[in-house]
Protein backbone atom coordinates (compact mmCIF):
# COMPACT_ATOMS: atom_id res chain seq x y z
CA UNK A 1 0.00 0.00 0.00
CA UNK A 2 0.99 3.28 -0.69
CA UNK A 3 1.36 6.20 2.48
CA UNK A 4 0.57 9.51 1.35
CA UNK A 5 0.55 12.46 3.53
CA UNK A 6 -1.70 15.59 2.77
CA UNK A 7 -2.62 18.71 4.69
CA UNK A 8 -6.21 19.24 4.94
CA UNK A 9 -5.54 22.72 5.10
CA UNK A 10 -3.97 23.00 1.69
CA UNK A 11 -7.27 22.30 -0.61
CA UNK A 12 -5.32 21.96 -3.58
CA UNK A 13 -3.40 19.03 -2.34
CA UNK A 14 -6.70 17.63 -0.30
CA UNK A 15 -8.78 18.01 -3.87
CA UNK A 16 -5.73 16.30 -5.76
CA UNK A 17 -5.72 13.45 -3.04
CA UNK A 18 -9.62 13.11 -2.92
CA UNK A 19 -9.63 13.35 -7.40
CA UNK A 20 -6.96 10.06 -6.46
CA UNK A 21 -9.56 8.03 -4.58
CA UNK A 22 -12.94 6.48 -4.44
CA UNK A 23 -13.82 6.30 -1.22
CA UNK A 24 -12.71 8.37 1.74
CA UNK A 25 -12.93 7.25 5.40
CA UNK A 26 -12.55 10.38 7.32
CA UNK A 27 -11.23 8.78 10.94
CA UNK A 28 -9.65 12.20 12.65
CA UNK A 29 -11.75 14.16 15.43
CA UNK A 30 -13.05 16.32 16.48
CA UNK A 31 -15.00 16.72 12.64
CA UNK A 32 -16.41 20.74 13.54
CA UNK A 33 -12.23 20.69 12.99
CA UNK A 34 -11.14 18.83 10.44
CA UNK A 35 -14.04 17.68 8.54
CA UNK A 36 -16.39 19.88 6.78
CA UNK A 37 -12.60 20.82 4.29
CA UNK A 38 -12.87 16.58 3.65
CA UNK A 39 -16.06 16.33 2.48
CA UNK A 40 -16.25 19.67 0.35
CA UNK A 41 -13.14 17.97 -1.58
CA UNK A 42 -14.69 14.43 -1.99
CA UNK A 43 -17.86 15.89 -3.39
CA UNK A 44 -16.12 18.51 -5.96
CA UNK A 45 -14.01 15.70 -6.90
CA UNK A 46 -16.31 13.00 -7.41
CA UNK A 47 -15.05 10.14 -3.93
CA UNK A 48 -17.32 8.74 -1.72
CA UNK A 49 -17.14 9.75 1.74
CA UNK A 50 -17.51 8.08 5.14
CA UNK A 51 -16.97 9.27 8.47
CA UNK A 52 -17.16 7.78 12.60
CA UNK A 53 -18.49 11.48 14.09
CA UNK A 54 -21.09 11.32 16.59
CA UNK A 55 -20.90 14.99 16.36
CA UNK A 56 -24.83 16.11 15.45
CA UNK A 57 -23.82 19.83 14.63
CA UNK A 58 -21.02 18.99 12.19
CA UNK A 59 -23.13 16.07 10.80
CA UNK A 60 -26.18 17.97 10.02
CA UNK A 61 -24.52 21.12 8.81
CA UNK A 62 -22.89 18.60 6.03
CA UNK A 63 -26.15 17.40 5.22
CA UNK A 64 -27.43 21.00 4.87
CA UNK A 65 -24.81 22.16 2.82
CA UNK A 66 -23.56 19.83 0.74
CA UNK A 67 -26.66 17.09 -0.31
CA UNK A 68 -28.13 18.83 -3.52
CA UNK A 69 -24.29 18.52 -4.88
CA UNK A 70 -23.46 14.90 -3.44
CA UNK A 71 -27.21 14.11 -5.32
CA UNK A 72 -26.39 15.94 -8.89
CA UNK A 73 -23.17 13.92 -9.20
CA UNK A 74 -24.15 10.23 -7.81
CA UNK A 75 -21.62 10.82 -4.44
CA UNK A 76 -22.62 9.48 -1.14
CA UNK A 77 -21.36 11.05 1.94
CA UNK A 78 -22.08 9.32 4.96
CA UNK A 79 -21.32 10.31 8.53
CA UNK A 80 -21.77 8.35 11.92
CA UNK A 81 -20.91 5.10 10.87
CA UNK A 82 -19.57 4.14 13.94
CA UNK A 83 -20.84 3.47 17.46
CA UNK A 84 -21.89 6.81 16.63
CA UNK A 85 -24.59 5.74 15.40
CA UNK A 86 -24.97 2.17 13.61
CA UNK A 87 -26.55 0.16 16.89
CA UNK A 88 -29.28 2.83 16.78
CA UNK A 89 -29.85 3.28 13.33
CA UNK A 90 -29.08 -0.17 11.60
CA UNK A 91 -30.99 -1.52 15.30
CA UNK A 92 -33.90 0.29 14.38
CA UNK A 93 -34.34 -1.58 10.97
CA UNK A 94 -33.80 -4.79 12.21
CA UNK A 95 -36.71 -4.25 15.13
CA UNK A 96 -38.81 -2.46 11.94
CA UNK A 97 -38.11 -6.29 10.12
CA UNK A 98 -39.20 -8.30 13.24
CA UNK A 99 -42.57 -6.44 13.39
CA UNK A 100 -43.00 -6.96 9.09
CA UNK A 101 -42.09 -10.80 10.12
CA UNK A 102 -45.01 -10.74 11.93
CA UNK A 103 -47.83 -8.52 9.60
CA UNK A 104 -47.55 -5.61 12.11
CA UNK A 105 -46.26 -2.11 12.21
CA UNK A 106 -43.46 -1.01 14.56
CA UNK A 107 -44.31 2.12 16.32
CA UNK A 108 -42.22 3.55 18.36
CA UNK A 109 -38.84 1.75 19.98
CA UNK A 110 -36.68 2.93 23.25
CA UNK A 111 -33.33 2.23 23.36
CA UNK A 112 -31.26 1.61 26.30
CA UNK A 113 -27.42 1.35 25.65
CA UNK A 114 -25.47 -0.17 28.56
CA UNK A 115 -22.15 -0.68 28.42
CA UNK A 116 -20.28 -3.61 30.33
CA UNK A 117 -16.54 -3.62 32.08
CA UNK A 118 -14.33 -5.49 34.10
CA UNK A 119 -12.00 -3.16 34.92
CA UNK A 120 -12.23 0.34 34.61
CA UNK A 121 -13.32 1.88 31.36
CA UNK A 122 -11.47 4.81 29.54
CA UNK A 123 -12.48 6.61 26.40
CA UNK A 124 -10.03 8.79 24.59
CA UNK A 125 -9.28 12.96 24.46
CA UNK A 126 -10.89 13.38 21.26
CA UNK A 127 -14.44 11.88 22.12
CA UNK A 128 -14.22 14.43 25.20
CA UNK A 129 -13.14 17.53 22.61
CA UNK A 130 -15.84 16.83 20.77
CA UNK A 131 -18.43 16.91 23.32
CA UNK A 132 -17.00 20.01 25.02
CA UNK A 133 -17.17 22.00 21.96
CA UNK A 134 -20.47 19.98 20.90
CA UNK A 135 -22.28 21.66 24.01
CA UNK A 136 -20.90 24.94 23.93
CA UNK A 137 -22.36 25.39 20.58
CA UNK A 138 -25.12 23.41 20.93
CA UNK A 139 -27.63 26.67 19.80
CA UNK A 140 -26.68 26.19 16.64
CA UNK A 141 -28.18 22.74 15.91
CA UNK A 142 -31.64 24.70 16.03
CA UNK A 143 -31.06 26.72 12.71
CA UNK A 144 -29.41 23.90 11.35
CA UNK A 145 -32.52 21.48 11.91
CA UNK A 146 -34.78 24.08 10.65
CA UNK A 147 -33.47 24.01 7.16
CA UNK A 148 -32.72 20.17 7.82
CA UNK A 149 -36.10 18.61 9.06
CA UNK A 150 -38.87 20.85 6.70
CA UNK A 151 -41.01 17.98 6.14
CA UNK A 152 -43.11 16.77 8.99
CA UNK A 153 -42.90 13.07 10.08
CA UNK A 154 -45.99 11.44 10.17
CA UNK A 155 -45.82 9.04 12.84
CA UNK A 156 -48.37 6.07 13.79
CA UNK A 157 -48.76 5.26 17.45
CA UNK A 158 -49.38 7.29 20.76
CA UNK A 159 -46.39 10.27 21.07
CA UNK A 160 -43.42 8.78 22.24
CA UNK A 161 -42.30 11.04 25.26
CA UNK A 162 -39.03 11.60 26.65
CA UNK A 163 -38.19 10.76 30.03
CA UNK A 164 -36.00 11.85 32.65
CA UNK A 165 -34.37 9.68 34.99
CA UNK A 166 -35.99 6.41 36.05
CA UNK A 167 -35.27 2.93 36.79
CA UNK A 168 -36.39 0.34 34.38
CA UNK A 169 -37.38 -2.76 36.16
CA UNK A 170 -37.05 -5.25 32.94
CA UNK A 171 -33.17 -4.42 32.86
CA UNK A 172 -32.70 -3.77 36.43
CA UNK A 173 -30.91 -0.56 35.86
CA UNK A 174 -31.26 3.35 36.26
CA UNK A 175 -31.82 5.09 32.43
CA UNK A 176 -30.81 8.49 31.60
CA UNK A 177 -31.75 9.95 28.19
CA UNK A 178 -28.71 9.90 26.04
CA UNK A 179 -27.69 12.90 25.04
CA UNK A 180 -25.23 11.42 21.67
CA UNK A 181 -26.38 11.93 17.69
CA UNK A 182 -28.46 8.42 17.58
CA UNK A 183 -31.64 10.30 17.93
CA UNK A 184 -31.19 13.11 15.19
CA UNK A 185 -29.35 10.19 13.10
CA UNK A 186 -32.76 7.87 13.09
CA UNK A 187 -34.62 10.86 12.78
CA UNK A 188 -32.91 11.78 9.50
CA UNK A 189 -33.24 8.01 8.44
CA UNK A 190 -36.93 7.58 8.95
CA UNK A 191 -37.78 10.95 7.32
CA UNK A 192 -36.02 9.17 3.93
CA UNK A 193 -38.40 6.24 4.99
CA UNK A 194 -41.22 8.56 4.65
CA UNK A 195 -40.35 10.88 1.76
CA UNK A 196 -38.56 8.18 -0.17
CA UNK A 197 -39.66 4.90 0.51
CA UNK A 198 -43.23 5.95 1.43
CA UNK A 199 -43.29 3.79 4.52
CA UNK A 200 -44.74 4.70 8.34
CA UNK A 201 -42.04 6.54 10.27
CA UNK A 202 -40.93 4.99 13.52
CA UNK A 203 -40.49 7.48 16.27
CA UNK A 204 -37.00 6.91 18.55
CA UNK A 205 -35.85 7.94 21.97
CA UNK A 206 -32.61 7.03 22.97
CA UNK A 207 -31.80 6.11 26.82
CA UNK A 208 -28.31 4.68 28.30
CA UNK A 209 -27.86 3.17 31.69
CA UNK A 210 -26.05 2.75 35.32
CA UNK A 211 -26.03 -0.08 37.42
CA UNK A 212 -26.30 1.78 40.76
CA UNK A 213 -27.91 5.06 42.45
CA UNK A 214 -24.09 5.86 43.13
CA UNK A 215 -23.10 5.78 39.70
CA UNK A 216 -26.11 7.64 38.76
CA UNK A 217 -25.45 10.38 41.55
CA UNK A 218 -21.76 10.92 39.96
CA UNK A 219 -23.36 11.03 36.83
CA UNK A 220 -26.13 13.70 37.91
CA UNK A 221 -22.84 15.69 39.56
CA UNK A 222 -20.57 15.27 36.53
CA UNK A 223 -22.80 16.32 34.15
CA UNK A 224 -23.66 19.68 35.89
CA UNK A 225 -19.94 20.63 36.40
CA UNK A 226 -19.26 19.93 32.79
CA UNK A 227 -22.55 21.29 31.57
CA UNK A 228 -22.19 24.72 33.71
CA UNK A 229 -18.31 24.99 32.31
CA UNK A 230 -18.65 23.78 28.93
CA UNK A 231 -21.07 27.35 28.15
CA UNK A 232 -18.00 29.70 28.90
CA UNK A 233 -14.62 30.11 27.39
CA UNK A 234 -12.73 29.48 30.45
CA UNK A 235 -14.70 26.80 31.75
CA UNK A 236 -13.87 25.08 27.77
CA UNK A 237 -10.04 25.69 28.51
CA UNK A 238 -10.44 23.98 31.97
CA UNK A 239 -12.33 20.90 30.33
CA UNK A 240 -9.86 21.03 27.80
CA UNK A 241 -6.99 21.12 29.74
CA UNK A 242 -7.90 18.43 32.73
CA UNK A 243 -9.63 15.95 31.11
CA UNK A 244 -9.15 13.18 33.79
CA UNK A 245 -10.62 15.34 36.38
CA UNK A 246 -13.22 16.74 34.92
CA UNK A 247 -14.48 13.38 33.75
CA UNK A 248 -13.06 11.41 37.28
CA UNK A 249 -10.74 9.49 35.40
CA UNK A 250 -13.19 8.05 31.94
CA UNK A 251 -11.73 10.80 29.46
CA UNK A 252 -7.88 10.52 29.22
CA UNK A 253 -5.05 11.93 26.72
CA UNK A 254 -3.49 8.53 26.81
CA UNK A 255 -6.75 6.75 25.77
CA UNK A 256 -7.61 3.23 27.22
CA UNK A 257 -5.11 0.50 27.24
CA UNK A 258 -5.37 -3.47 25.89
CA UNK A 259 -7.05 -5.13 29.04
CA UNK A 260 -9.59 -1.98 29.20
CA UNK A 261 -10.60 -2.83 25.79
CA UNK A 262 -10.51 -6.66 26.19
CA UNK A 263 -12.64 -6.26 28.92
CA UNK A 264 -15.22 -4.20 27.78
CA UNK A 265 -18.42 -4.75 25.85
CA UNK A 266 -21.58 -2.91 24.83
CA UNK A 267 -25.86 -3.98 24.99
CA UNK A 268 -28.26 -1.84 23.22
CA UNK A 269 -31.77 -3.50 24.22
CA UNK A 270 -34.71 -2.12 21.89
CA UNK A 271 -38.15 -2.19 23.47
CA UNK A 272 -40.63 -1.22 20.90
CA UNK A 273 -44.65 -0.96 20.13
CA UNK A 274 -46.45 -1.74 17.02
CA UNK A 275 -49.66 -2.28 15.31
CA UNK A 276 -50.89 -5.59 14.48
CA UNK A 277 -52.35 -5.81 10.78
CA UNK A 278 -56.26 -5.42 10.50
CA UNK A 279 -55.61 -3.51 14.01
CA UNK A 280 -55.52 0.18 14.69
CA UNK A 281 -54.51 -0.05 18.14
CA UNK A 282 -50.44 -0.42 19.52
CA UNK A 283 -51.15 -3.97 21.47
CA UNK A 284 -47.91 -5.84 20.00
CA UNK A 285 -44.91 -5.56 21.69
CA UNK A 286 -41.24 -6.81 20.38
CA UNK A 287 -37.85 -6.67 22.76
CA UNK A 288 -34.28 -6.98 20.81
CA UNK A 289 -30.85 -6.26 21.78
CA UNK A 290 -27.61 -5.86 19.66
CA UNK A 291 -24.17 -7.14 21.70
CA UNK A 292 -20.94 -5.96 20.71
CA UNK A 293 -16.99 -5.74 21.79
CA UNK A 294 -15.52 -2.61 23.20
CA UNK A 295 -17.90 0.66 21.05
CA UNK A 296 -14.91 3.00 20.35
CA UNK A 297 -11.73 1.07 19.45
CA UNK A 298 -12.73 -2.37 18.27
CA UNK A 299 -16.88 -2.39 17.46
CA UNK A 300 -16.47 0.92 15.46
CA UNK A 301 -13.87 -0.36 12.61
CA UNK A 302 -15.82 -3.58 12.13
CA UNK A 303 -18.67 -1.23 11.55
CA UNK A 304 -16.56 0.97 8.90
CA UNK A 305 -14.78 -1.44 7.21
CA UNK A 306 -17.99 -3.13 6.74
CA UNK A 307 -19.94 0.25 5.02
CA UNK A 308 -16.75 0.69 3.08
CA UNK A 309 -17.12 -2.89 1.34
CA UNK A 310 -20.96 -1.97 1.28
CA UNK A 311 -19.94 0.64 -1.25
CA UNK A 312 -16.75 -0.94 -2.69
CA UNK A 313 -19.42 -3.59 -3.86
CA UNK A 314 -22.39 -1.60 -4.78
CA UNK A 315 -24.73 -2.31 -1.86
CA UNK A 316 -25.23 1.43 -1.14
CA UNK A 317 -29.19 2.71 -2.75
CA UNK A 318 -27.61 4.26 -5.75
CA UNK A 319 -28.89 7.60 -4.61
CA UNK A 320 -25.80 10.10 -4.18
CA UNK A 321 -26.86 12.96 -1.23
CA UNK A 322 -26.00 12.91 2.10
CA UNK A 323 -26.89 10.17 3.83
CA UNK A 324 -27.52 7.66 6.92
CA UNK A 325 -26.32 4.00 7.27
CA UNK A 326 -30.03 2.77 7.28
CA UNK A 327 -30.88 5.11 3.91
CA UNK A 328 -28.09 4.51 2.59
CA UNK A 329 -27.31 0.68 2.60
CA UNK A 330 -30.03 -2.62 2.45
CA UNK A 331 -30.28 -2.77 6.49
CA UNK A 332 -30.40 -6.80 6.01
CA UNK A 333 -27.21 -6.73 4.44
CA UNK A 334 -25.35 -4.85 6.69
CA UNK A 335 -27.01 -7.10 9.82
CA UNK A 336 -25.55 -10.28 7.91
CA UNK A 337 -22.44 -7.96 7.22
CA UNK A 338 -22.06 -7.39 10.70
CA UNK A 339 -23.36 -11.13 12.31
CA UNK A 340 -20.07 -12.18 10.56
CA UNK A 341 -18.55 -9.83 12.45
CA UNK A 342 -19.12 -10.42 15.75
CA UNK A 343 -22.01 -8.48 16.32
CA UNK A 344 -25.27 -10.21 17.39
CA UNK A 345 -28.89 -9.14 16.63
CA UNK A 346 -31.31 -11.23 18.15
CA UNK A 347 -35.41 -11.00 18.85
CA UNK A 348 -36.06 -11.05 22.92
CA UNK A 349 -38.23 -13.89 23.95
Amino acid sequence: PTLSVVDIHIPKTLKAFAKACSIMANCVGPYRHSGEMVVKACVEEGCHYLDISGEPEFIESVAVKYNDEAARKGISVVSAVGFDSIPADIGTEFVRGLFEEKGAKCSSIESYLTLKSKSTAALHFPTWESAVYGFHNQGNLKEIRSKLFKEKLKYIGRKLKVKGIFWNKQLGRWCLPFPGADASIVKRSQLFRQSVLSKDPIQYVAYFTVSSLFYLLLIMLFGAIFGFLAKFEFGMKLLLSYPQIFSFGLFSKEGPTEEQLRDTSFEMTFFAKGIPSGSDKESLSINAAINGPEPGYIATPIFMVDSIFGLLEGKGNGNGGVHTTASLFDSQWLIESLKRDGISFVEIQ
